[in-house]
């Protein structure tokens, strides 16, 4: 069965977003040059992209309040009402999850490299992708597992092992294993953050995932805001922590990560 117009359009945003994911781990790691931290680098990450989303949620939130009382009153009694809110407060932690993988994406990149640090993340998160569509994990759509699928996980993880092979061979072992578990760590929740946000977006929030989208910054801007002042009160004693001249003097692009995050 061919693809439809409008599963093209789908596809041509994964790519997209495959695309911008790489310019947002470029961005960080050189946003980190700047900072002298990773973490300081993801906070600057996460409230560049809280500050965006919220912009976003303000705009579409105005833009629909006006379409409300713009439109025929009969046809708004008919609209089907939006999904209860449910007494939980667990999703709340896809923030959380969001913030250790960026954090952890932007320590191996500084110690591996963007390439093989973005191949290693990929894999692991159609592994761990895969596994979540096959078993419905935390109420997500199945989707039982083929033999393209597996095929498909089975190069990923080939291609991986081949990059970080190479890359051992011109390298210290330790640290390019090391860094490759870590950021295929991070991979391997990716998805999973995934899915929370997704009942967040459905038990919290009403269906809105934009709403949904600027709670996981806040949450993720709070952790590693937190995880940063710590870092500089422990770590940075008496050697000299990021001033406003360092964020003032790092190029803005090197802000960008939080919009393609």
């Amino acid at each position: 069965m061919l693809p439809t117009k409008t599963d093209l359009i789908y596809y041509l945003i994964v790519v997209g977003i495959g695309v911008g994911s790489t310019q947002q781990m470029a961005t960080n790691t050189r946003l980190a040059s700047y900072m002298g931290s990773a973490l300081i680098s993801a906070f600057g990450n996460f409230f560049v992209g809280l500050l965006t989303i919220f912009t976003v949620y303000l705009v579409l939130t105005f833009s629909q309040r006006l379409d409300h009382r713009n439109s025929n009153p009969e046809i708004a009694m008919m609209s089907p009402p939006p999904p209860k809110i449910e007494r939980v407060y667990w999703p709340y932690c896809a923030g959380f999850i969001g913030s250790l993988f960026v954090a952890g994406t932007i320590f191996g990149a500084i110690a591996i490299g963007i390439a093989l640090s973005f191949a290693v993340a990929v894999a692991g998160q159609l592994l761990s992708a895969t596994v979540i569509d096959h078993t419905g994990f935390l109420r997500s759509p199945r989707r039982p597992l083929n033999r393209f699928r597996v095929a498909g996980v089975l190069i990923a993880c080939a291609g991986c092992s081949l990059s970080v092979a190479e890359r051992v061979k011109d390298g210290d072992i330790g640290m390019v294993v090391g860094f490759s578990a870590l950021v295929f760590g991070c991979g391997l929740i990716l998805p999973v953050q995934t899915c929370v946000a997704r009942n967040l977006a459905m038990r919290r929030c009403q269906g809105n995932s934009v709403l949904a989208t600027t709670w996981s910054f806040l949450v993720g801007t709070l952790c590693l805001g937190t995880a940063s002042g710590v870092y500089s009160a422990i770590v940075l004693t008496g050697s000299s922590p990021p001033t406003l001249w360092d964020v003032y003097n790092a190029p803005g692009w090197a802000y960008t990560g939080g919009l393609f995050g």
